[in-house]
């Protein structure tokens, strides 16, 4: 196997394998993974396991809430992010916008 870089190939494919740091992670849709997505990238931001630790959960479980695995937080934990965010991420951003019903 020839490697070069982060892309290495094989004799019998030749096609290029793409490490894990090359793929895309796809782009939140939640206000929270916004936010989230905006404190990873500053210098002075939260880490993960930091709002995790601050939220009082596992990385796992706020990771869940970032990509929208897991659909909304308790009451508790949705105003702890909205404090933690400085309300750029509101408690209410959490409901679901009802359907309106058509005849």
């Amino acid at each position: 196997m020839l490697s070069i870089g982060i892309m290495t190939t094989t004799a019998s494919q030749n096609q290029p394998k793409v490490s894990a740091r090359m793929r895309r992670r796809p782009q939140p849709t939640s206000r929270f993974g916004r936010w989230f997505l905006a404190q990873e990238k500053r210098p002075d931001g939260l880490s993960a396991v930091e709002i995790a630790d601050r939220l009082g959960k596992t990385r796992s479980y706020v990771n869940m809430l970032r990509t929208g695995a897991h659909s909304a937080p308790s009451l508790e934990i949705a105003v702890a992010i909205e404090k933690l965010s400085g309300g750029a991420v509101p408690t209410n951003s959490w409901l679901k916008k009802p359907r309106l019903r058509t005849r």
